[in-house]
């Protein structure tokens, strides 16, 4: 049988590394909070930067937007104040609008016009362009006609729809502002807006127009413009595509 002495020491050395042991194991525990509280802080800070640089793309993509919708109102003033305006008219009138704003992403600006056929077909008909050599998108084409329409009814810039494909995209965008007869639009019977007397068009090249919304986070960031309200879907206007790093997180 073993004496008090002879018990004690290993007793003790006993407690010494159960004492460590738990000291070990509050240790690893504080170590990994500090490190999922750091985790935790970090996540906040990249959100609170991701939410400022979408914001900031968005107000940027408004932005050029609205500098298209500007120099469309202004072309619109121009056709309104002139009985007839000559080719070399518009194309310098054309160049000074993207001397002051710029307009990137516009491939060209038209003045078109509502036209019938012999047969009484109702057609649109481009009459003043600002870049030759080139053809202009069929003005019969489904998506430019339901454009023009719901510019005559709204009064408002109507955007053709894209189409699913997106190399298709390019060649189908264009941005359609009515120009009424009187300058304004006008309720005729039945509640329908009076006939237009034709339409200033921006034809348009997403990639051009938002290519540089990201700026230096083009290469972490991705950017989708859709034809659609936020939160439903739409055919996509543009896509700056890529894999971007920060997919999983945002």
């Amino acid at each position: 049988m073993m004496t008090d002495e002879q018990r004690t020491p290993g007793m003790a050395s006993g407690r010494r590394e159960v004492v460590l042991g738990v000291l070990l194991l509050v240790c690893l525990g504080l170590t990994g909070l500090v490190w999922w509280n750091a985790r935790q802080a970090d996540r906040r800070v990249a959100g609170a930067r991701f939410e400022r640089i979408s914001e900031m793309a968005r107000r940027l993509a408004l932005g050029e937007v609205a500098l298209i919708d500007g120099a469309l109102g202004s072309a619109r003033g121009m056709i309104l104040g002139s009985e007839v305006v000559e080719p070399h008219e518009w194309k310098r009138f054309t160049a000074s609008l993207r001397e002051q704003g710029g307009l990137p992403g516009v491939r060209e600006l038209a003045y078109l016009e509502p036209a019938t056929a012999d047969d009484g077909t109702e057609s649109i008909r481009v009459v003043l362009r600002d870049v030759d050599g080139r053809p202009f998108p069929e003005t019969h084409d489904p998506a430019f006609r339901v454009a023009a329409r719901i510019a005559q009814q709204s009064g408002r810039a109507a955007l053709t729809a894209a189409g699913e494909a997106s190399s298709d995209v390019a060649e189908t965008l264009h941005l359609l502002l009515p120009v009424y007869p009187n300058g304004t639009p006008a309720t005729a019977a039945g509640g329908d807006r009076a006939p237009v007397r034709g339409w200033v068009c921006a034809w348009l090249e997403p990639d051009g127009l938002f290519s540089d919304v990201l700026g230096p986070d083009r290469d972490h960031l991705t950017l989708r413009v859709t034809a659609a309200a936020p939160g439903s879907s739409g055919p996509a206007l543009f896509d700056s595509g890529g894999d971007p790093s920060h997919t999983a997180r945002f």
